[in-house]
């Protein structure tokens, strides 16, 4: 609309209920340079915006915006939410990036990518068709609504939330949708830009393992990592669309993940070992008592002495070293893989 009719378009549109006037970004700004007053609640307006990043709460409270309208050119289940709600939205997701400033983009990405998982549950009655639930929550839990304020959701929606937090710190992402899979059902996942470079991720198949400290498979991967992740499932990471940015590397945001599954082989490799060990012992136990059993009562005592001189016979520090030597092979195979 031309700035020179922007001022009549108000005034016509005062006191219409019938009438909603939409405001992107840009008009925020030609109605602050022209001084035109909005918030004496006498109109209908709602904001529309690409990111949460582009709606701080007082620029929607000082111009009396009722609604926003956040991410539809990426989500096509994004819809309309009233400034309330919007606001502990807003409040929720500002919360999670409060402590990244002066963060290099890989380590904001990958606090965001973390507390994201641990806070949004799958919602498997979503996807359930045929329920009353997933009809009433169709859209909602494929956009910020459910993620946010009811940390449940689908890939929607968790590609929705990772891209709008990620906007509160600047870094640069989209959403992309797959092709249909077996089961005719598409996917989504994100696209994010960091120090220049794109890469692709999937919170929606790597928060499962990031809460078991298992290194996340679709996180920061090249197209050609990124398909060779998900073999079997290569139809939801195959995309037609043709305009998408390409992705040449890859990179381990979770090392830290490699050593703790180390150290659980470790431990369970060496308790297989006790365990081993302990019936090893039983199982000589029991053969020792049949054995002695067997033998006249005169010469049991004397089969009893000659166990006892057999126990104190015994390498003990021998023993410790190759169980030392044993451990240490075993730590060496689990680092290896």
């Amino acid at each position: 609309m031309p700035t020179n009719l922007l001022r009549q378009v108000i005034d016509i549109c005062r006191n219409n209920k019938s009438i909603y006037i939409r405001v992107k970004p840009s008009d925020i700004e030609r109605l602050d340079q022209l001084g035109i007053q909005t918030n004496s609640g006498d109109l209908n307006m709602y904001y529309y915006c690409d990111t949460i990043a582009e709606a701080p709460v007082s620029m929607l409270t000082k111009h009396g915006i009722r609604e926003v309208l956040v991410g539809a050119r990426e989500n096509t289940c994004a819809r309309k939410i009233d400034t309330i709600k919007y606001s502990i939205i807003r409040y929720k997701l500002e919360r999670i990036v409060a402590d990244l400033d002066g963060k290099s983009d890989k380590e904001k990405f990958k606090t965001i990518y973390t507390r994201l998982a641990h806070m949004i549950d799958y919602d498997q009655e979503a996807i359930k068709t045929k329920s009353e639930y997933a009809k009433l929550n169709e859209e909602t839990c494929r956009n910020l609504e459910n993620a946010v304020l009811l940390n449940t959701a689908v890939c929607q929606g968790y590609c929705e939330v990772l891209r709008q937090t990620l906007s509160l710190v600047g870094i640069e992402s989209i959403i992309c949708y797959s092709m249909e899979g077996e089961d005719e059902t598409s996917h989504t996942y994100n696209m994010a830009k960091l120090d220049g470079e794109w890469f692709n991720a999937d919170l929606t198949w790597d928060y499962s393992n990031i809460r078991k400290r298992i290194s996340p498979k679709y996180c920061l991967k090249s197209d050609e990592d990124f398909l060779r992740c998900s073999e079997k499932d290569k139809p939801y990471h195959l995309t037609d669309d043709t305009t998408l940015p390409k992705c040449n590397t890859s990179i381990d945001l979770y090392p830290e993940f490699k050593s703790h599954l180390g150290r659980k082989n470790i431990q369970e490799r060496n308790k297989k070992i006790n365990i081993a060990q302990i019936i090893h012992n039983a199982i000589n136990k029991r053969k020792r008592l049949e054995e002695r059993e067997k033998l006249p009562a005169a010469e049991k005592e004397n089969f009893r002495e000659t166990m006892k001189s057999n126990v104190q016979g015994i390498n003990f520090k021998r023993i410790e070293q190759d169980n030392a030597r044993e451990n240490t092979n075993v730590r060496n195979d689990d680092i290896s893989k």
